[in-house]
Order: structure tokens, then sequence, then C-alpha cells
């Protein structure tokens, strides 16, 4: 929801960087940046297969977790009246009309479709069912891709790992699974870069960073998570993934 608070294209730009990286988003990204942009000496693949790899990657990190999440949240809507549900941002109701009366369009988008995790409750079941959807495609390019390319296999293992840490903490705290997600991504990029050396993916690493401050900083503006939240989900990504790939690929 906007907050009329902040300032309006600023929480535009946040959504925007928040959709962009989105964590279901991330494997994609990471394994696109690294089938074309990584050295010789990190990965070897031929041109011909990284297309269909990575349209596999997609659908199955992307297209079905998304499925699950919106029929998910989707029926929460159509069982919740409009106006039950949690008002945007703890201002008065004459401030939020006042901020729709200027922006019409902007009541009209957010009453339309509302797929935001709001309670702990959504973020169990969407994340779990999430967690069963990355466990199936682990097992699936395990099982069959291993020998023939260990690093996309390793690196959806770090990621599926993450995803079932980050689901356990999230019953008992609100976690951000944007910082795990993009925390993941640099540890991927760090743990690949320890082992082969000589700085092979120095400007992966110094993107990654940089795109780090945006997302987190982004989740802090439009107020999902406090400091805490984020800096722990960082971490937690980053530790995760460096040490699968330090210890199954290195």
């Amino acid at each position: 929801p906007i907050n009329p608070k902040k300032d309006l294209n600023a929480q535009r730009l946040a959504y925007a960087i928040s959709l962009v990286f989105h964590p279901v988003l991330l494997p994609t990204l990471f394994l696109g940046v690294l089938f074309f942009t990584a050295p010789l000496e990190v990965l070897t693949l031929k041109h011909s297969l990284k297309l269909p790899f990575l349209a596999i990657i997609f659908i199955m990190t992307f297209v079905f977790p998304v499925c699950v999440t919106a029929i998910v949240l989707l029926s929460r809507k159509a069982q919740q009246p409009l106006t039950t549900r949690t008002k945007p941002g703890e201002v008065s109701g004459n401030l939020i009309d006042e901020f729709y009366d200027a922006f019409p369009e902007e009541r009209e988008a957010n009453e339309s479709i509302d797929l935001q995790m709001r309670s702990i409750q959504e973020r169990k079941m969407v994340f779990g069912l999430v967690s069963l959807v990355y466990i199936i495609a682990t097992y699936l390019f395990w099982d069959r891709t291993y020998e023939a390319l260990p690093l996309m296999t390793i690196s959806l293992l770090g990621i599926t790992i993450s995803l079932l840490v980050l689901t356990v903490i999230t019953f008992f705290w609100k976690i951000s699974a944007h910082s795990v997600a993009i925390g993941g991504v640099l540890g991927l990029f760090f743990g690949l870069s320890t082992g082969v050396g000589n700085a092979a993916l120095l400007y992966q690493i110094l993107g990654t960073v940089i795109l780090s401050g945006g997302v987190m900083t982004s989740r802090l503006y439009l107020d999902a998570h406090k400091p805490a939240q984020i800096g722990a989900g960082f971490i937690l990504g980053f530790a995760l993934n460096f040490f699968t790939i330090v210890l199954f690929y290195n």
C-alpha cells in the first residue's frame, strides 16, 4: 500500500526495485549473469545450452512459485472484504482519503489487486509451498545434470537451503526474504571467486554489492522490515550460499 506521508515517486521506485529483484527472480538473474559473463575458468557451457537451461530454471524457480503464491494470496482476497483489510500505514483515514483524491489512479491500483503477504500465517504458507517447489527442482536437476553442470545444481542447492532456513525462521520472526536472496547471490559469487582466484568475478561482485544496497534500502523505505531483519537476512543468505559453494563445488 501507498504511504501518503512519503514521496510517491520514491515509493514507486522502491516497489519497482523490489519487484525486479524479487527473491524468486534472482536465481534466474544470477544464472543468467553467470552463463553470459563468467570467464571460462568459472563456467564452461556450450552457448546452445545456455538459454534452454535458463528457461527451465525460470519456469521451476519463478513461474511455479509465483503461481502458488498468487493462488494463496488471491484466495485470501476473495474471502476478505475490502473494508477489513489492513490500512496502508498507521495514518488517519482522512489523510489517506485526501491522498487518493489527489491521485485517484493509486486508489484503483491499490484496491484492484493485493498480493502482499500481510501476516505471519500467509508468509508461513507461501514460503512452505515455495520451498517444496524448490526442493523438487533441486532434486530434478541434481539427479540429471549434476555430472554435466555441477555449478548450476549446487547453486540451486544453496538457494534451496536458504529458502528452507528462511521458512523455519519465518515461524518465529519476520526476516527479510529479499535480503536473504540478494545476500545469497553475493555469497555465490564470492564462493566461486574464492575457488577460482584472480578476481575472476570482480565486476559481478561489485555490481551485486551495489544492488544489495539498493534492494535493502528499498525494503527499509517501504517499511517492509526493520533494520535488524534486513541485516540478519543478508548475513544468513550470504553465509549459507558461500559455504555451499565452498563445500560442494570448490
